[in-house]
């Protein structure tokens, strides 16, 4: 769905503005996820541009958990994620074997 119109300067360069975040979505919802930019407030997809977000971080600040089952980015880990010793001689999965530890708390 349309989360809201964005409105580009002389250079082409536009930002997404606070208003279009509310209680019901928070800017780590939007992050990871696709977002297609219309070149028209019609629907008018001419011109249309998509890009997946990515959060910033300076350097040596992103610090990232890989997801053992498929090696996905676990994002916003927190305390849910805690590391454990894992025996390499019993790993399954290609990245336990890289000594990839992480694993939930639950």
């Amino acid at each position: 769905g349309m989360i809201g119109i964005v409105v580009a300067d002389e250079n082409g360069s536009a930002t997404m503005p606070s208003t279009m975040l509310s209680s019901e979505l928070k800017a780590w919802d939007v992050i990871g996820r696709s977002v297609a930019v219309y070149a028209a407030a019609d629907g008018d997809t001419t011109g249309a541009v998509c890009a997946v977000l990515a959060r910033s971080a300076g350097v040596g600040a992103n610090h990232k958990k890989l997801c053992q089952c498929d090696g996905t980015i676990i994002w916003e880990a927190g305390e849910d994620f805690l590391p454990r010793a894992v025996d390499e001689r019993d790993a399954a999965g290609p990245l336990l074997g890289k000594g990839i530890t992480t694993a939930r708390r639950g």
